[in-house]
């Protein structure tokens, strides 16, 4: 009996397919390429779906056959039976006195403090589980990230690396290395030309199995 599960939010990919009864699971497509029985086939559906979409929305994955587990869900696979359920559930319950009074009701600072104690411990969990070296890319979210790493972890191990492009709208170099020296950490940047760009996107497909826009 074989038992899989896919963590909350679907951070790590998990994929599987049936093949002539036999079950080939990896978290990465690629590695069913060499099973001899596997058959390299585009599913029309999933590039429908990107076209309108920008990216699959299916369960089923570009390659006809081989689906995705979903976000919060566990498969069983037993005798040659799949079977697949969700463990988890997100709720949104938002707080309807957020600005009340301390007797009615949270105060808005306090949910606010709330908040920043949530991504201060996810952000510490992360960086004390991880087994290579920890950084962040540079954006708005990932600034917050990165102005974090001084809270949970010695700042000389955290650092930023950020990509730059010859288009200068395009280019957050300067704010990325600007972040770093107020923060306090390593910044790593590079520029990467047009012509790079597009002698790179064949590596990079293939890194990703499925295209994304």
């Amino acid at each position: 009996k074989l038992f899989a599960a896919r963590d909350y939010f679907g951070i790590k990919p998990y994929y599987y397919a049936q093949i002539d009864g036999e079950l080939l699971f990896g978290s990465e497509i690629k590695s069913f390429l060499p099973y001899p029985k596997f058959n390299k086939e585009v599913n029309t559906l999933a590039l429908e779906n990107y076209l309108t979409f920008q990216y699959s929305v299916l369960d089923e994955t570009f390659f006809k056959g081989v689906y995705k587990l979903k976000p919060a869900h566990y498969l069983t696979y037993q005798n040659g039976t799949l079977e697949i359920k969700r463990y988890w559930q997100p709720k949104f319950e938002p707080e309807k006195d957020i600005v009340a009074d301390p007797v009615n009701g949270k105060k808005l600072q306090s949910a606010i403090q709330e908040v920043e104690d949530v991504l201060l411990d996810s952000v510490g969990m992360h960086t004390v589980v991880s087994d290579v070296e920890v950084g962040s890319f540079s954006g708005v979210d990932s600034s917050f990230v990165a102005a974090t790493f001084r809270n949970g972890m010695d700042k000389e191990s955290g650092k930023t690396f950020t990509v730059g492009f010859d288009y200068e709208k395009y280019n957050e170099i300067g704010y990325a290395e600007e972040l770093s020296k107020y923060v306090g950490i390593e910044s790593n940047s590079k520029i990467i030309s047009t012509d790079e760009y597009w002698e790179s996107l064949p590596k990079v497909q293939y890194h990703m199995d499925e295209p994304l826009a």
